[in-house]
């Protein structure tokens, strides 16, 4: 008889594997569209119920962490990597948000696609994609989880150039590819050196490990450094590129050239968060270095604030949703910073809801236009698309975080851990000041957008426009739902009394103790009456009603005082000048180093020096002398009798006789 730790096992091994079942065998097998949709779909729904599942089961258990070991890779004396799961609140968590929403992108990609040249490469693609987010999370080891990390960058890489044929495409899937190549090299340096540190791969050895590396150092040469710092600072290197952090996310918003449900399921609940996750998983060792947690909320918080200014500029209906979700993960950048891991996580969780719910109403809206993306030319989409313009006005309000709806909970409760401990960091004050100004800017890009696309006059020409598809429209329903309701059931889960059965970020650290002592007195206390006596519910609030008046009510006040805010607005057009940067400097800069090497290194050195003169003689002389074997016997003979007479007149010569 099957006992539940072992249903629950099984349950958890399909629910990671379907997806990769189901990838191989679309790519593999030429199956008509109708049949890979419902294969994908299925399988998809296969795993989301068999982690639905695993759940339950999971928190009737006593053990709240299960390592499920699978094949052994190297095994060798001191140490050893096996692959398999592990199974906490944590890893569950983040298979049971990546499975439904994953799911429900399955669902509305099937209509979506349907009129796409390489409709079985898509749906191949977005599996394995899903696949490798899964064991990313599930992983058991670090060596999983870099092939995890890597998985999720190659996929991506094929999913953002979908559209190979087109310049565009292809320039933004090899930019996110270098770019992730670069914090990647940060990454696995870090895992090496961990792995030096600390003597081990899995995690049940190395998560207990941790405080270990407190006073360590690594030296280099005279110069050393504090082993947790380097550690840290590498690792966030890797984050800092995958989760799309100042200056590495620029690879984000062209990444929107890709099909809008891979813009959903990459930039809401999959490949970004994957940098957060990696932080929480690993918060044992951002918690050893005081610099390092310094350096993750000044990242964090910029990217809140300056990242979602960019947004106000922008006109492409997908980029303004990709600098907003650039704002949010600064948002769970800056939480993790100052300790809140909890709720780095909740945002997390939620934040795929409303984020993934905007990016499939734009997509609806891009259907319904033949795949016209320019705000500019849209207007008046309220009276023939209401569903679609509800669902996105209840995803907007999420972003913004009015109560009650999800985003209000998790935002709520950044700020105010932020504002607890800003006074222990250097730059405190900049750091809740520009994550308070966030509140300000997230609703006025977001409601320009809403407003702009659904209320003000029609631009787009159009006489006739259809709401779309069922499959489109119930999904859109279903995840303006989670949008309305994740907050309020999900807040016990993450900071609460059912905290026990998420996951107990446990420290050493007073610190970290204290934080979520803090966090649990608010909820107890309130969060609406907490949100009422802070300036972050007030400052989302003037934002709504102000991008109704800028964008609506009164757009030729914007208009008119516009060449006051020229410069602003070419600071912004240009993206604080990142991309020149890259452009005029970096690019160039390696182009110049590549050419040098190219012609001082491979053509004098290689070519000239060492082909031309050395090898050619080397292969002239052993040419001359290769004439000697000529397969005649008698000629060798006589050079052997030649030769043994010259040896032994010259023994005689210095013996004598």
């Amino acid at each position: 008889m099957v006992n539940i730790m072992d249903m629950l096992q099984i349950l958890i091994i399909l629910s990671v594997f379907l997806p990769l079942l189901s990838g191989v065998f679309v790519g593999v097998f030429s199956l008509s569209d109708r049949s890979i949709g419902q294969l994908s779909v299925f399988s998809l729904g296969g795993s989301f119920l068999c982690a639905l599942m695993g759940c339950f089961l999971f928190a009737m258990q006593p053990e709240k962490v299960i390592d499920l070991a699978g094949y052994q890779w190297i095994d060798l004396e001191g140490f050893s990597c096996n692959f398999g799961l592990w199974i906490d609140g944590l890893s569950l968590s983040m298979l049971l948000m990546v499975s439904f929403v994953s799911f429900l992108i399955h669902i509305y990609s099937v209509p979506y696609m349907q009129d796409e040249i390489g409709f079985g490469r898509f749906f191949s693609l977005i599996s394995l994609f899903t696949f490798a987010m899964y064991y990313l999370v599930m992983t058991n080891n670090l060596v999983g989880l870099f092939f995890g990390w890597e998985g999720v960058s190659l996929f991506s890489y094929f999913l953002i150039g979908f559209y190979y044929y087109k310049d565009s495409a292809s320039q933004a899937n090899l930019k996110a590819f270098l770019i992730n190549r670069f914090g990647d090299l940060g990454f696995c340096l870090g895992t090496c050196l961990l792995i030096y540190l600390l003597g081990d791969v899995q995690y049940y050895l190395l998560l207990s490990k941790f405080s270990l590396l407190s006073g360590q150092v690594v030296s280099f040469g005279a110069f050393s450094i504090d082993a947790p710092m380097l550690v840290g600072l590498l690792f966030f290197i890797g984050v800092m590129s995958k989760s799309a952090q100042m200056p590495l996310h620029i690879w984000l918003p062209d990444s929107m050239e890709g099909p809008t449900p891979v813009s959903a399921l990459i930039h809401a609940a999959t490949m970004v968060t994957s940098g957060v996750y990696l932080l929480c998983r690993f918060y044992g060792m951002v918690d050893q270095s005081l610099e390092v947690q310094n350096f993750i909320a000044f990242i964090g918080a910029s990217g809140a604030l300056w990242l979602g200014l960019l947004a106000l500029c922008e006109y492409d209906i997908k980029r303004i949703i990709a600098y907003s979700t650039l704002s949010q993960l600064g948002y769970m950048v800056v939480a993790v910073g100052v300790g809140a891991y909890q709720v780095a996580m909740f945002h997390l969780i939620i934040h795929a809801f409303f984020k993934s719910l905007l990016f499939m109403a734009a997509g609806s809206v891009i259907l319904a236009l033949h795949h016209e993306q320019d705000i500019r030319k849209m207007g008046g989409l309220w009276e023939f698309m209401p569903v679609t313009a509800l669902c996105f006005f209840i995803g907007a309000l999420a972003l913004s975080g009015m109560p009650p709806f999800a985003g209000f909970y998790s935002k709520d409760l950044i700020l105010s851990a932020v504002a607890y401990q800003s006074s222990k960091f250097v730059l405190g004050h900049y750091i809740y000041g520009a994550c308070l100004l966030g509140f300000l800017v997230t609703p006025l890009y977001i409601f320009r957008l809403f407003w702009t696309v659904f209320f003000n006059k029609s631009r787009h020409g159009k006489s006739v426009i259809y709401e779309s598809k069922f499959s489109i429209i119930f999904v859109l329903c279903v995840l303006a739902l989670m949008s309305c309701f994740s907050g309020f059931f999900g807040l016990d889960f993450f900071v609460g009394d059912l905290n026990a059965v998420f996951y107990h970020f446990d420290s050493s650290s007073l610190s970290v103790q204290n934080m979520s002592s803090y966090l649990i007195h608010i909820v107890d206390e309130g969060l609406f009456s907490h949100a009422l006596g802070s300036l972050g519910l007030y400052l989302s609030l003037f934002g709504v009603i102000s991008s109704w008046f800028l964008f609506v009510k009164y757009r030729f006040f914007v208009a008119k005082w516009s060449s006051y805010w020229s410069l602003c607005f070419y600071v912004l057009v240009n993206k604080y000048g990142f991309d020149w940067v890259n452009d005029r400097i970096i690019v160039p800069l390696f182009i110049w180093i590549s050419h040098g090497f190219d012609v001082y290194g491979e053509r004098l050195l290689i070519d000239d020096t060492f082909e031309h003169r050395v090898a050619c003689n080397i292969n002239r002389a052993s040419f001359k002398l290769s004439r000697i074997q000529t397969g005649l016997l008698n000629r060798y003979f006589v050079v052997m009798v030649v030769f043994l007479i010259v040896i032994i007149g010259i023994n005689f010569f210095i013996v004598g006789y």
